[in-house]
């Protein structure tokens, strides 16, 4: 997924998963403000769905006004 918005999350398919599957983040302003969920979902967890969820969450939050 790549999106030309500042504030979305570049991926490329690289972090590993039980499954097989991996994930490569790319540094962005925004990537660079996801370091807890990084620790958590994928280092802790080792889930990269959680992740994703977890940023899709995010990214939500930040663009609905309460």
């Amino acid at each position: 997924m790549r999106q030309e918005d500042p504030d979305t999350v570049e991926w490329e398919s690289e972090a590993s998963s039980p499954a097989g599957g991996n994930m490569q983040l790319l540094e962005t302003d925004y990537s660079r403000t996801l370091r807890e969920l990084v620790e958590l979902h994928l280092f802790h967890q080792n889930s990269i769905p959680a992740f994703l969820s977890s940023v899709t969450l995010d990214l939500f939050s930040r663009q609905t006004v309460a």
